[in-house]
């Protein structure tokens, strides 16, 4: 990218500075070209219609150097020629000049010569004894003043090509970052749009229950002794239905950064009453959540003894080592994060199995690993585990109050930490979630 960038801005950049001394030469060029044309006008006029024997004394006295003086008698012999000293001159009668002079009173001309890369421009009147009076001046070409330009218009494009060297660097860097920003907008609005896709299939599953069950009830179809089974159904899906919406209002609330006081008290009814959620778990903005030492065993044994009645209605037992153990977090977001893994760990577990929190330190890293001796998952689903509303077996997570939302609630969580989250399970053996932070 670096290189494509370079040679691209060097050839641009290269190409316009050429163009602009050719240009500013040629501009240039006409500009001083005019000047010439009418200092020898301008002199030539003074002198037409008087005598040649009046204005040869102040003839002879312009200097060489500063233009050429030709005198031309009637017949085309050169009478006079202040740069021609005692050397004779050919007959001047077929120039251009020359011949118009001596018709109309005036004439200019220009000739150019290629090979000595230089323009010569004429000026001539006629004076009252019918010669000739021609002034002459000769300038390079605009192609030698190109020619002499060309070193410091060469220098200037190196100088440029250098600069464009490290412009193209961080140009480069700046068109990947824009190409990196729109992939990630791409992505992220394709996630949107299968997130709401989710969203929609998964409320009205639960819904249409509800609904089902309750038009049934209401319609008189349901016999007296069922009616408690039908009400059950509709508090069970209802009970579903509010913790999808929980899950859902949580995830959105991460990926907008923000953890407001709402947070805490939904976590806090979701427990029970438990103790796990604490704090706001956002700033004095509202926005930007709060990070401070975090006794994260702490959260864990209290998330633990507030799930201690579902465990006990799975026949699971909990345990968590003692802490303490301190990380760089939210408090509101590391009670989230374990109870979404210990309230996995229990649904998804066997009648007398356990659940394991365990925490280990070694430098600068923290342990966070919470093992079950469950079902285990399927190695082709591991991978997937994380994504939003993915369940491995959707008739158990029906059973058991599932979202599919809580292990993507997990990563989200740990990205933001910076931390990483890995998972281990051997089907029929067991599930184990690791969580390693850096303090």
């Amino acid at each position: 990218m670096k290189k494509r960038v370079f040679f691209s801005v060097a050839a641009v950049t290269s190409l316009g500075v050429l163009s602009v001394s050719l240009l500013l030469c040629v501009v240039f060029y006409r500009q001083y070209t005019s000047v010439i044309r009418s200092s020898l006008k301008s002199r030539a006029e003074n002198f037409a219609g008087h005598p040649l024997s009046a204005i040869l004394p102040e003839v002879r006295a312009i200097p060489a150097e500063d233009m050429r003086v030709t005198v031309v008698t009637p017949g085309g012999s050169v009478s006079y020629d202040n740069t021609a000293g005692d050397a004779p001159l050919d007959n001047h009668g077929g120039r251009k000049e020359i011949r118009a002079a001596f018709e109309y009173g005036r004439g200019e001309s220009a000739r150019f010569s290629d090979t000595l890369g230089e323009a010569t421009y004429y000026y001539a009147v006629r004076l009252a004894d019918g010669s000739a009076l021609r002034f002459a001046k000769t300038t390079r070409s605009v192609a030698a003043h190109f020619a002499s330009a060309m070193p410091f218009a060469l220098a200037v494009t190196l100088l440029v090509i250098l600069i464009s060297y490290g412009v193209a660097g961080d140009l480069a860097r700046r068109i990947e970052r824009v190409a990196l920003q729109l992939t990630d907008l791409k992505n992220a609005e394709k996630m949107r749009r299968e997130f709401s896709a989710n969203v929609s299939h998964e409320l009205k599953t639960p819904l249409t229950s509800i609904s089902g069950y309750a038009e049934m009830l209401t319609s008189g179809m349901v016999r007296e002794r069922d009616k408690a089974d039908f009400l059950q159904k509709i508090k069970d899906e209802s009970g579903r239905l509010i913790a999808l919406v929980e899950d859902i209002m949580l995830l959105s609330q991460l990926d907008e950064a923000e953890v407001s006081a709402e947070l805490s008290s939904g976590l806090a009814s979701r427990l029970a009453g438990g103790g796990a959620a604490a704090g706001t778990g956002r700033g004095k903005d509202g926005r930007v959540p709060v990070f401070e030492p975090v006794d994260i065993a702490e959260i864990a044994a209290g998330t633990a003894e507030a799930l201690g009645f579902k465990a006990a209605e799975h026949l699971v037992t909990v345990e968590v080592d003692a802490g303490p153990v301190f990380v760089q977090a939210n408090r509101s977001m590391m009670a989230q994060l374990f109870f979404n893994l210990i309230d996995n760990a229990i649904k998804y577990n066997r009648p007398g199995g356990t659940v394991t929190a365990r925490f280990t330190q070694a430098g600068d890293r923290v342990t966070a690993a919470v093992a079950d001796t469950g079902i285990g998952i399927p190695k082709k689903a591991q991978g997937r585990v994380f994504e939003r509303f993915y369940r491995v077996d959707k008739s158990r997570s029906k059973k058991t109050g599932g979202t599919g939302l809580g292990l993507a609630i997990v990563k989200h969580i740990a990205i933001m930490h910076g931390a990483e989250v890995i998972l281990e399970s051997r089907e029929g053996e067991g599930t184990t979630v690791t969580v390693l932070f850096n303090r």
